[in-house]
């Protein structure tokens, strides 16, 4: 659609009102700003809600990676269906009651490709039974991965773009590639560099962009919040105090 051919005005009373309302609500601490993952479709350039994401079974790979402890002489091997988001990775995280990695717990572990040194972690989200029981953690490109950094307090780092691109965090080898094409890169160097320990083939649901099909990327975006809590409490008062009435009364529930 043109919508150059249309002429939009607003009325000066409402533009006021609205922002006389946000401030207040702002002032109150009931509107915020923070950064959280979203939903991101990397064709429209924006991000959608989680109710938005169409989710489809996919064929995919899962890459066994070892990672070397800075120690020298022991090494974890995690596993993943998305290598190229190993160059975001900020620690590796086991389960508290996992006994294979417990005396690993605090120790460090040197990234491949990058160099980096990331600490392991211990954290309930680990499924045990899932991979080798230990997890890469991408804060900036994954939800589980971005809470259990809040937990351990560490950093995030953005490696992909608004584009689907690598950004310029990543080695100098791999910037500006889209994700799929430095997927195919990282998982050959990984594998030139002896730290590939095996691939298996496995079958997953990956969301995707309800409107065009292109499938979401995870990323870290500033956003809007409102404290609903206190807003609530108050619409609770109300009705229990029969104040509001439904039409039609079977549409009321408790």
């Amino acid at each position: 659609m043109d919508w150059s051919r249309y002429t939009f005005t607003l009325d000066e009373k409402i533009v006021k009102r609205a922002y006389a309302t946000f401030k207040k609500m702002w002032d109150e601490g009931l509107i915020y700003r923070g950064e959280r993952i979203v939903n991101f479709c990397t064709f429209h350039g924006t991000a959608f809600a989680d109710i938005e994401v169409a989710y489809k079974e996919e064929k995919a790979n899962l890459w066994f990676i070892r990672y070397p402890l800075t120690d020298g002489k022991n090494e974890i091997v995690v596993a993943t269906t998305r290598p190229e988001t190993m160059l975001g990775d900020m620690g590796v995280a086991v389960h508290p009651t996992d006994k294979r990695y417990g005396k690993f717990v605090g120790k460090t572990v040197k990234l491949p490709l990058t160099g980096r040194e990331v600490p392991i972690i211990a954290d309930d989200f680990v499924e045990l039974e899932f991979g080798t029981g230990a997890v890469k953690l991408t804060p900036a490109h994954d939800v589980n991965d971005f809470e259990a950094a809040k937990r351990h307090s560490l950093p995030m780092l953005t490696i992909i773009d608004h584009e689907g691109k690598m950004t310029a965090t990543v080695p100098e080898k791999y910037r500006g590639l889209p994700a799929l094409e430095a997927r195919k890169l990282v998982a050959a160097d990984l594998e030139a560099q002896g730290f590939l320990v095996k691939t298996e083939e496995l079958t997953h649901n990956v969301g995707h962009c309800y409107k065009c099909n292109t499938t979401i990327e995870p990323l870290l975006r500033e956003q809007w919040f409102i404290g609903m809590q206190p807003l609530a409490s108050e619409a609770i008062k109300v009705l229990r105090a029969g104040k509001i009435t439904f039409y039609p009364d079977s549409k009321k529930t408790n």
